[in-house]
């Protein structure tokens, strides 16, 4: 399993207070259009350098590149396994984002001397990506409390 933390800054704090079903509402459509729209792109030439990925061992850095594949792909099956669709579950005030993954992936979650911390990888986000994942869940919860205020307006006419 991987879980995403997301920190939300003061402003957002307050909303979730008065809104919490809407926040978590608009976090669980983030995470979505995060998997979508993100995720993909650790797996594209460019990520090493641009999601900091550890260095990797020459023996898997040339069978790598003789096969033609990008960061983050060996066999492929990561990439495939990983762009299936996520569940999101909320529970106790969080979102999370889960993967659904075999156990046969075992080697995605290794910690030997020579393996990098995949799932961190593959989570890193560059700071506009962060930026652009708090626009979107705040812009997506001020919507929902728009068109709440404007609902509440009709009835009490």
């Amino acid at each position: 399993m991987i879980t995403m933390t997301l920190t939300i800054n003061t402003d957002v704090k307050q909303i979730a207070r008065r809104f919490p079903n809407l926040l978590a509402e608009s976090i669980s459509t983030a995470i979505k259009n995060w998997h979508q729209q993100v995720m993909p792109g650790h797996f594209r030439s460019g990520a090493f350098s641009k999601y900091g990925y550890a260095r990797r061992v020459p023996r898997y850095l040339a069978s790598r590149k003789k096969r033609g594949k990008p960061p983050l792909v060996y066999s492929g099956q990561s990439r495939r396994m990983l762009s299936l669709p996520m569940s999101i579950v909320k529970s106790k005030g969080t979102v999370k984002g889960k993967f659904n993954v075999p156990n046969t992936m075992r080697y995605f979650w290794m910690r030997g001397r020579n393996h990098p911390d995949m799932p961190k990888e593959l989570k890193a986000m560059t700071q506009a990506e962060r930026d652009q994942f708090s626009d979107q869940v705040k812009e997506m919860t001020a919507d929902k409390i728009r068109s709440m205020q404007g609902t509440s307006r009709r009835k009490e006419s």
